[in-house]
């Protein structure tokens, strides 16, 4: 349809050739979308930047420290990817990672973040500061990759960091596409000595009946109930569940997203183990963390 679809020839021609190559298969008439199109295209754009920001060294790591319920004091952090752009945006990673996901990037996303936080925990170390567990959110991409524990002990080699100072975080749902599989390929990675969280606990369909089958060492309670926790008498009665049954597998728990005193009063109450949110620190770059760690040693 001229001139919706192109002002000349060649621009309908080659917006006839999308519509068909992206329309399904079976159907007799297709029509050309700007939409899709645009989506498309935006996309490869997004991945061309992103490829050229990996080699260009825009991607860097943030850190949200895990602070021990009892003591207050930081026991963990969580290494979270940023795309830091020349001008100084920051762009969160649900923007880029999807994009990343559906391509080889992933892959050298998941190795920097390695390589980086693995780095980053021994400079701390050497530096004489309390010594923490760095966790890692492993990609599925990574995590079904058979060698995945080699991957890991020769970044735990590189970096000289032991094995105990790393956590390696899973969501539920990364579990649930294989669950013979995860369960083995967990079993290897507590068999060198890393600590294993399971994230976005209790959002997916697995949750409880097979939590006994997975050799974690810490429960990620979903922000989802953390935010409705003191309104919500469901949400407190889900949390004080999962709490009760980590305790019976001697498994740590953990708040996601907690930025209240009342939700902290609450879960100090149902005896969670640790929290993570805003109400005492929100994610910060390495030279931040560098001076939180050092605040918090001449404290204790």
């Amino acid at each position: 349809r001229m001139p919706a679809d192109g002002e000349d020839f060649i621009t309908v021609f080659e917006r006839a050739e999308f519509a068909l190559s992206t329309g399904e298969k079976k159907r007799s008439l297709v029509m050309f979308d700007t939409r899709v199109h645009d989506s498309i295209l935006n996309t490869a754009a997004l991945e061309k930047s992103l490829a050229e920001a990996i080699e260009s060294g825009e991607l860097a790591l943030f850190y949200q420290p895990k602070i021990s319920v009892k003591t207050r004091k930081v026991m963990g952090v969580e290494a979270l990817i940023r795309w830091i752009k020349p001008d100084g945006t920051i762009i969160a990673p649900k923007y880029f990672v999807p994009i990343a996901e559906n391509s080889h990037l992933i892959t050298k996303i998941g190795e920097y973040v390695m390589d980086e936080a693995c780095r980053q925990n021994k400079i701390w170390q050497n530096m004489g500061l309390p010594p923490i567990v760095m966790s890692i959110n492993l990609t599925s991409e990574d995590f079904y990759q058979k060698d995945v524990k080699q991957f890991i002990q020769e970044k735990l080699m590189e970096t000289g960091l032991d094995p105990e100072w790393l956590e390696i975080e899973l969501t539920e749902s990364l579990a649930m596409k294989d669950i013979d599989f995860a369960v083995s390929q967990m079993q290897e990675l507590r068999d060198i000595g890393l600590k294993l969280a399971m994230d976005d606990f209790g959002t997916g369909y697995s949750s409880l009946s097979y939590i006994q089958k997975m050799p974690i060492t810490l429960l990620k309670l979903d922000k989802s109930f953390i935010t409705l926790i003191e309104d919500d008498n469901v949400a407190r009665e889900i949390v004080s569940a999962i709490i009760k049954i980590a305790k019976s597998k001697r498994i740590n728990t953990i708040a996601e997203g907690v930025e209240t005193e009342g939700q902290l009063k609450i879960l100090e109450e149902l005896g969670c183990d640790f929290i993570q949110g805003f109400l005492f620190e929100k994610p910060m770059c390495a030279d931040e963390l560098t001076d939180y760690l050092r605040r918090s040693m001449l404290q204790r």
